[in-house]
Formats: C-alpha cells, structure tokens, sequence
C-alpha cells in the first residue's frame, strides 16, 4: 500500500538546503501566499515573520476549533484502513515538479478508506462569504499531496469553511463544530450547517482538479528554485494592510 510507505517515511522527504532561503522543502501555506503576495513571502525569510493581532486572534480560534485528540500515523492508518468514515489531521507531501512540498491540512475525511473531503478552516474578520484565490490554491495543493501520495483520490472534493470571528467559540462549538461539519459534508447538508451559525459560517465545495493543482505548483516553484524574483502583488490594498508596508521598496513610491 503505497500511501501507508510514504507516509510513515514522510520525515526522509526533504533535500537540505536545496530550495531557496536554505529550506528544505516548500510549505504548502507559503505556495498559497505567493498567490496573495510573493515579496511577502520574500519578506517573512529575509526579515522575519511578524505576527500581526489579527492572526494572533485567528490562530487561537483555529486552534480552538481543531482541537483533536493526539495519535500516531500507525494509529491513524489502522483507523483510515478500518472506519466506514474517519476524519484525521497528518502531514502530507510529495515531489512537485522540482521541488518537494509539505504540509499539514486541517482535516481529511475518509470514507471506507478513501480520502472524500479535505477540509480547511479559515477565519475571518470580513465578510465570509468571500473565497480568495489563495485560500483555494491552499486547498487545492492539499488534494494534490494525497493524491500523489498514493491514496484513491477519485471521489476527494474539497471543503473550505470560512468562520467569522464575531462567533463565540465556546464549549458547544468546541467540541461539535467539526463533528457536525463532517456529517454535514458527507450527508451534502452544508446548506443546513450554515444556517445553524446564522450567517457566520460560509462552506465552499470545490472540486478536486490534479491538472489544475499542478499549474499551479508550476508557477510557484521557480520563485523556490530562484529561477526569478519575488513579484509583489498588483493590489495596493494588500500592501495597505500589509506588515512589511514600511519596509518594501515597491510601497515607496512604486505603483504597483
């Protein structure tokens, strides 16, 4: 079974110092962000990753929300191999193109030992019934990883929640939000688990396209491989808000 071998072997994955700034293999989370920003990205190595209060507070609801029991992969390949239905959290990653990409999705949902949904959590202080491009470039490289993997990835489908953080995380939430979010997913009920939280809650289903996820590893990796510079964005709206603002050369007086 080829995705129990690669997954228990998933630490040898990585080439030292190969990729740029000397990592050792692509994030997936810093793929997505080159859709928003890549001289952000640029900046996060050069100078420092810098936690902004908005991510501070979305990253305690995340986890908050993602709460899960720890267990080992051997632990969580018996129950992939042996649940009708099973929702775990592991790393996944694979060989792209040129570059080795790693990371960890919030969620999986196996049903009978096939991967169905995978599931990403994101917070939000605007609106949540917004989908940006790199939230799904995120998801999507997800879905790609497993299926490089070696797992059956012919009914996978993609699942982004978007929460707003005006929802009270309490204790209720806590424990049955991801509970009722997979029954929903699996039943195709998600209709009715927005309506639930009242218009604070967004589930965007996608499809899962390997054709697609692989442009889009494409594009990235040569900014990994430093075949090229970082490119800034085009929205002057992003640098407004934008942590490195006062330090990046295309805000000082580059339109970009």
């Amino acid at each position: 079974m080829i995705w129990k071998d690669i997954l228990l072997g998933l630490l040898s994955l990585r080439e030292e110092g190969k990729f740029r700034h000397n990592v050792p293999f692509v994030p997936v989370s810093g793929i997505a962000e080159q859709y928003y920003c890549e001289l952000k990205v640029d900046y996060s190595y050069t100078q420092g990753a810098i936690t902004t209060e908005d991510e501070s507070e979305g990253t305690a609801i995340h986890e908050e929300l993602l709460a899960m029991q720890k267990t080992t992969l051997d632990e969580i390949i018996e129950k992939i191999q042996k649940r009708p239905l099973y929702t775990a959290s592991f790393p996944v990653g694979a060989r792209v193109g040129d570059i080795i990409v790693v990371g960890l999705p919030d969620a999986i949902i196996f049903e009978n030992g096939k991967p169905t949904f995978v599931l990403e959590l994101k917070t939000t202080r605007s609106d949540p019934n917004i989908l940006w491009h790199n939230q799904e470039i995120q998801a999507k490289t997800y879905a790609l990883l497993l299926d490089l993997m070696g797992f059956d990835c012919s009914q996978l489908k993609i699942a982004i929640v978007k929460t707003s953080r005006r929802e009270s995380i309490n204790g209720v939430l806590k424990v049955f939000f991801l509970r009722l979010l997979t029954q929903s997913l699996v039943k195709g009920e998600t209709e009715t688990f927005e309506k639930r939280y009242k218009g604070t809650v967004k589930v965007f289903r996608l499809s899962y396209s390997k054709s697609d996820a692989i442009k889009s590893i494409e594009w990235a990796q040569d900014y990994w491989l430093s075949k090229r510079n970082p490119i800034p964005t085009n929205h002057i709206g992003k640098c407004r808000v934008c942590e490195f603002n006062g330090t990046c050369r295309p805000n000082a007086g580059v339109n970009v």
